[in-house]
């Protein structure tokens, strides 16, 4: 069997040898995709360690594998619901562990269940208000954990936007994407008002809807954040010649040449 890639590892410190071992069994038994051995070693963990976060990660990782096989394409729906229960099981028993969450997203992804996946983004944006922003995740300190978040918030709308097929003639379940993504886009913004990639996604959604005094007003946020975007300075141009911001767009596009011209 092909094996996916798993966003989440099973790296965490045990708290009792029994887990321990099972954990090193599963990963063993996971590497040479030996999938009666993992249900072993799954069966076992459960019985001396139920709360350990691993075994939440394992199962996870045990469904959310087979359900994807060898082709993308051809997902078992049942295997996957499975992964998708582990992991929320795990979500329920470990609220602010930021690793089971982004492993649903990212999972979700995957399926391409976009409804699901823009849903769980939220979810986890309303948690992180709740408890600050002081998320648990392994080996990540917390003077760290905003980078992270906001990161792979914007990791995670580059992948909804890479699902249009073509932004130049966007269909009804295109538009209804772009709009997803600017609801998200607008919310982390909101959140962490001097993150520069989510600002400048929020401003291309509005550009691509030709929502333009919007997508200036953005812009020129981001502009504000990050002077030296090629993209964004040449986003500007293209907005300023919308508005009929004539010697606007010539001054980005001033600025856009002399910055090329260093490369």
């Amino acid at each position: 069997m092909k094996r996916i890639f798993i966003f989440l590892l099973i790296t965490m410190c045990i708290g009792t040898a029994f887990a321990q071992s099972y954990s090193d069994a599963f990963d063993e038994a996971f590497s040479r995709d030996d999938i009666t051995a993992q249900r072993e070693a799954l069966k076992l963990w459960q019985r001396e360690a139920p709360e350990d976060v691993n075994l939440f990660i394992a199962r996870y990782n045990f469904f959310a594998n087979q359900a994807m096989g060898q082709n993308s394409n051809q997902v078992s729906a049942s295997l996957a619901d499975s992964a998708l229960m582990a992991i929320e099981d795990g979500i329920a028993h470990f609220p602010d562990r930021l690793d089971l969450r982004f492993g649903k997203i990212y999972f979700l992804g995957e399926l391409r269940k976009w409804d699901a996946f823009v849903d769980e983004i939220g979810r986890a944006m309303d948690h992180s208000v709740q408890i600050g922003h002081h998320w648990l995740y392994p080996n990540v300190p917390d003077d760290l954990i905003e980078d992270l978040l906001t990161e792979s918030m914007n990791d995670y709308l580059v992948t909804m936007w890479q699902s249009i097929a073509d932004t130049a003639r966007l269909s009804a379940a295109d538009t209804l994407v772009v709009r997803q993504i600017q609801g998200l886009a607008k919310r982390v913004v909101q959140l962490f008002p001097g993150d520069f990639p989510n600002t400048y996604m929020l401003a291309l959604s509005h550009l691509i809807l030709n929502e333009n005094d919007k997508a200036y007003r953005y812009l020129v946020r981001a502009e504000k954040l990050s002077s030296t975007s090629k993209p964004l300075l040449w986003s500007l141009v293209k907005v300023c010649r919308k508005l009929g911001k004539a010697a606007q767009a010539e001054e980005y596009q001033r600025r856009l040449n002399s910055l090329q011209q260093q490369d």
